[in-house]
């Protein structure tokens, strides 16, 4: 059975301008490298390692490389004051869950490989304007993947989500 988590982000906007300098392809004439960023800024179908303070995250040029997550589907959720923890928990799991349904054709549950986490604002973020509902995809096992996730249980591709 697929396991669900909570990682309530507390970054703010000044985080979102600290986010390392980003190594893009045919800058320096080399390959492209991994690259920091804040966890608010990433994208459905990146792959990801996520640092410590999980407030930013060191993105792979693609998931070919070793990797510990993949984006598959984000959402903003609405409201003028945060609803709470439990309410913003249970929002996150409804949408990852259905979204992962739509692109593996199957249910969690039913996948022993991979495990559903997602990362929702906090109290604090939902104060500095992060509304954002990040879901993505993590070995069971606890060790790094390489490939796309969905790829490999013959689902669609990780895509962006309205």
């Amino acid at each position: 059975m697929s396991r669900s988590g909570l990682c309530l982000r507390a970054c703010g906007a000044a985080a979102l301008t600290v986010a390392a300098a980003l190594s893009l392809s045919g800058c320096a004439g080399g390959d492209p490298q991994p690259f920091t960023l804040a966890v608010t800024e990433l994208e459905s179908g990146q792959c990801f390692d996520l640092a410590a303070d999980e407030a930013f995250a060191l993105v792979k040029p693609d998931c070919s490389w070793q990797h510990d997550h993949e984006v598959f589907a984000m959402k903003e959720l609405d409201g003028a004051s945060f609803p709470g923890d439990d309410a913003v928990t249970d929002a996150a799991n409804d949408f990852c869950t259905t979204e992962y349904i739509a692109r593996a054709a199957a249910s969690p549950s039913e996948n022993d490989r991979y495990s559903i986490e997602f990362f929702g604002p906090s109290a604090k973020g939902w104060a500095e304007g992060d509304r954002a509902v990040l879901c993505s995809m993590v070995s069971a096992s606890g060790q790094p993947s390489t490939g796309s996730a969905f790829a490999g249980l013959g689902g669609a591709a990780a895509s962006p989500t309205p």
